[in-house]
C-alpha cells in the first residue's frame, strides 16, 4: 500500500462532522449560488446565458458533496468509489461549463469560416477536458477499490493538461469577444447610449479572462503536490483550495452580467452581445455614402427608416439609418 494511501486511512479515521468541513462550506456556496441564478432568471427573460450560472452552481452543490462521502467517510470501497466518479463527473461540468459563457456569445456573433474554426477549436479544447477527467475518474475508482495500486501520482499530473485545457479554451473565446467588442465601440453603428453597456462589457469580459486563466494556471501548478486526495496537507494544496474556493464563486460575475444591464436602462446585456456581425455588415452597407456629403446639392432623404439588428432573441437596440425612397415619384 502507497504512503498516500496510509496517510489518507489515518485521515479517515477522525471523522470531521460535514458542516466542520471545507467541501461542506464550498457546496453550501453551490446551493446559495443556485438559488441566486434562479432570482436571476425570475426578473430577466430566460436565455442560455442563464444556464451556464445555473448549471455549474448545482455541479458545484453535488460534487463537493459527493467529495466528503467519497473522502471523508468510512464507507465501503464499492459506494465510495461510485461517489468519487459521479463527483468527477460533477466537478467536469462545474468547470468545464464556464467557458460555455462566452461561447454562447462568440457563436452568435461569428459566421462563416471563422465560425467554424472557433467552434473546432473550442470544442476541441472541451473534448481534451472531458477525456482527461474520466481518465481521473477511473483512476480514482481503481485507487479506492485497489489501496495497493499507486495512483495519486499519475491523477496529479493529469490534472496540469485538465486545467490547462480549460484555461485555453476561455482564453481564446475571450480574446475573440474583447476584439469584437472593441470594434462595435469603434464603429458608428452603435448608437451613444449603448457605449456604456459596451464599456461595462469589455470590463466584465477582462474580468473573466483574468479570473479564469489565473484559477487555471494556479491550480495547474499547485495541484501536483497533492499528497492525500481532496486533503489540503501543505501549502500548495491550500492554495489550490483557496482558488477553487475562488472558482465556486465564479457565477456572482456572470449572474452580474445578466442582471446589472436591466438596471441601466440599457436592455438585458444578454441580448446586446449577441448582434450578429453579418447583421453590422449589412448595417454599414445602410448608411450613407461619404461622397454625398461632398456634392454641392446633398440629396434630401425622403423618409426616416430604422434598421433593426438581428438577435437571437428579440431587443431593443436599433441602429438608425437615411435611407432614400427607391419608389419613382410621380410627375406633378
Amino acid at each position: 500500500m502507497s504512503s498516500g494511501s496510509n496517510v489518507q486511512l489515518e485521515q479517515k479515521q477522525y471523522l470531521l462532522p460535514y458542516f466542520e468541513s471545507s467541501v461542506a462550506v464550498l457546496s453550501t456556496i453551490g446551493v446559495c449560488l443556485t438559488g441566486i441564478s434562479l432570482w436571476a432568471i425570475a426578473i430577466t427573460r430566460f436565455s442560455p446565458l442563464h444556464a451556464v450560472p445555473l448549471c455549474t452552481s448545482i455541479a458545484c452543490a453535488v460534487a463537493n458533496g459527493l467529495c466528503y462521502y467519497a473522502f471523508y467517510t468510512t464507507s465501503a470501497p464499492l459506494p465510495e468509489a461510485i461517489a468519487s466518479v459521479f463527483a468527477d463527473i460533477f466537478w467536469l461540468l462545474q468547470e468545464a461549463g464556464l467557458p460555455l459563457y462566452s461561447y454562447q456569445i462568440l457563436v452568435h456573433m461569428l459566421h462563416g469560416r471563422a465560425r467554424c474554426f472557433y467552434k473546432s477549436t473550442f470544442w476541441t479544447a472541451l473534448s481534451m477536458v472531458v477525456v482527461i477527467r474520466i481518465a481521473i475518474a477511473t483512476m480514482r475508482a481503481i485507487q479506492i477499490l485497489d489501496g495497493s495500486v499507486p495512483l495519486t501520482r499519475a491523477i496529479n499530473f493529469l490534472h496540469i493538461g485538465y486545467f490547462s485545457s480549460i484555461a485555453i479554451a476561455e482564453t481564446y473565446s475571450s480574446v475573440l469577444l474583447i476584439g469584437f467588442l472593441r470594434k462595435a465601440y469603434q464603429t458608428a453603428l452603435i448608437v451613444s447610449s449603448m457605449r456604456p453597456v459596451l464599456r461595462y462589457l469589455l470590463w466584465s469580459t477582462e474580468i473573466r479572462l483574468s479570473g479564469l486563466c489565473l484559477v487555471g494556471i494556479v491550480r495547474a501548478a499547485t495541484y501536483p503536490f497533492q499528497l492525500v486526495e481532496q486533503h489540503a496537507v501543505n501549502i500548495p494544496n491550500q492554495i489550490d483550495r483557496f482558488v477553487y474556493s475562488l472558482e465556486c464563486l465564479f457565477p456572482v460575475l456572470l449572474i452580474i452580467d445578466i442582471v446589472v444591464p436591466k438596471d441601466r436602462g440599457a436592455g438585458e446585456l444578454h441580448k446586446i452581445i449577441s448582434v450578429s456581425s453579418r447583421d453590422v455588415h449589412h448595417a454599414r452597407r445602410s448608411l450613407p455614402s461619404p461622397l454625398d456629403s461632398w456634392s454641392s446639392a446633398p440629396p434630401v432623404p425622403d423618409k426616416q427608416c430604422t434598421k433593426g439588428i438581428t438577435t437571437p432573441e428579440s431587443t431593443d437596440l436599433t441602429v438608425s439609418c437615411r435611407c432614400h425612397d427607391t419608389q419613382p415619384r410621380q410627375q406633378v
